[in-house]
């Protein structure tokens, strides 16, 4: 008895010296409070290198130029940066046209990068392979694999393609839209 008092009374200090090193690791590990999370916007574009947000978002492209603005083959999308001064030098004839995505019409996609911060939808018949890494589990392979599988009619579509289980299905489901194409 004598003896383990002994070596509880000499070990005592190594003791203290190991309980106050875990006490530091255990203050520094946990995490303190959260920073809050930036709210992304619902639906983003990129006008002339400015981010605009939901009501800040125009509803034509033609409401971007001075009037006569282009006619623009579609709505523009979440998603979609614009530079104006090229945008609108496509104007010069009462009904002229531009088309979304095509070099040197103003109109094109964000970054991919932007795109996965704002959480921004990305139609999968549309997407370029590059555009379409930007969602969740989506790496070149797999977005080479989405490509090839297009046309898509319905999101749950997507499963078809070998690489995209229910689990990467509900991941990349909030960020996916598919717009059916014409046959």
């Amino acid at each position: 008895m004598r003896r383990r008092l002994r070596w509880i009374r000499s070990a005592w200090p190594g003791l203290g010296v190991i309980t106050a090193a875990l006490a530091l690791v255990v203050q520094h590990a946990a995490p303190g409070p959260a920073a809050p999370a930036p709210q992304p916007c619902t639906r983003a574009m990129m006008i002339d290198g400015q981010l605009r947000c939901d009501d800040e978002l125009p509803v034509q492209v033609e409401a971007l130029c001075p009037s006569p603005g282009p006619v623009a083959t579609r709505a523009p999308a979440a998603g979609d940066a614009f530079d104006t001064a090229q945008l609108c030098s496509h104007s010069q004839g009462a009904h002229s046209r531009v088309t979304p995505y095509e070099p040197a019409s103003g109109w094109s996609r964000m970054s991919p990068d932007d795109l996965a911060a704002l959480h921004q939808s990305v139609d999968v018949n549309e997407a370029t392979a590059h555009e379409l890494q930007s969602l969740p589990r989506i790496g070149p392979a797999l977005a080479q694999r989405i490509v090839k599988g297009r046309p898509y009619a319905a999101i749950d579509e997507l499963q078809r393609v070998r690489g995209i289980g229910p689990a990467t299905m509900e991941r990349m489901r909030s960020r996916v839209v598919v717009t059916p194409r014409a046959p």
